[in-house]
C-alpha cells in the first residue's frame, strides 16, 4: 500500500507541473530516475549532482530521487539540497523499495524537493538579482527568444545563437528584456 500512494504522489507532483508549465509538460518528455541507496556521502552527492545535471543537459521533463538512505554526511547532504534548489527540471522523491527508509538526509531531500521546490518562486525585479542567474531555453532562436530563468517566463536577447534547453546565463537587462549567452561546459560545474 505505501508503495502505490508513493507512486500515486510522483504522479501527481507530475501532473501539477504540467498544468502549471502546458509548454513544458513533463508527459511528453523524459522521466530520469536517480537512485541512491546507502548512506549519503561525497560520492553519492557527486553522482546526484551530476545526474541533476545531465537530465537538465537531456531536457529531461521530470527527475525522480529514488532513495534507501539511512542518512550519512552534512556537508554531502547540504551540497545536495543546494543543486536540487538550483534544479532546472522538477524534482520527486520516492522511497523505495517497500521497507525502505529516508532517515536524516533523506528526510531533508524529501522535504526540500516536495515542499520547497513545489512552490511558487518569489518575483524578482531587481536588476542585481537577475544578474548571473541560470535559466534554459524555450526555443530556438537567433537574436531574440524565451526562456525560463529563476521560475518565471523572460524574453531573452542572445549575440549568438540558442537551441532550446540550451542553458544559459544572464548578463545583463534592458527594461523586461534580458541579454544572456549561453553557458559554458565550465560554467555549469
Amino acid at each position: 500500500m505505501p508503495t502505490r500512494l508513493a507512486v500515486l504522489l510522483v504522479l501527481w507532483t507530475a501532473s501539477l507541473w504540467a498544468i502549471a508549465e502546458p509548454d513544458r509538460a513533463p508527459a511528453a518528455r523524459p522521466v530520469v530516475v536517480l537512485t541512491l541507496d546507502g548512506a549519503v556521502s561525497p560520492g553519492t552527492a557527486d553522482y546526484v549532482v551530476r545526474g541533476i545535471r545531465k537530465a537538465a543537459e537531456r531536457g529531461a521533463g521530470l527527475i525522480v530521487l529514488r532513495m534507501d538512505t539511512p542518512g550519512g554526511l552534512d556537508t554531502s547532504m547540504r551540497r545536495i539540497v543546494r543543486e536540487i534548489l538550483a534544479a532546472l527540471v522538477p524534482i520527486a522523491v520516492y522511497v523505495a523499495p517497500e521497507g525502505a527508509r529516508a532517515a536524516s538526509a533523506g528526510l531533508v531531500f524529501a522535504t526540500v524537493a516536495m515542499a520547497l521546490k513545489a512552490r511558487t518562486r518569489p518575483v524578482v525585479s531587481g536588476r542585481e538579482d537577475m544578474l548571473g542567474a541560470r535559466g534554459i531555453a524555450l526555443e530556438d532562436f537567433e537574436r531574440e527568444g524565451w526562456a525560463r530563468i529563476m521560475g518565471e517566463t523572460w524574453r531573452v536577447e542572445s549575440p549568438v545563437q540558442v537551441k532550446r534547453d540550451q542553458a544559459l546565463r544572464v548578463v545583463g537587462m534592458s527594461g523586461l528584456t534580458l541579454h544572456v549567452e549561453p553557458e559554458t561546459k565550465g560554467e555549469q560545474s
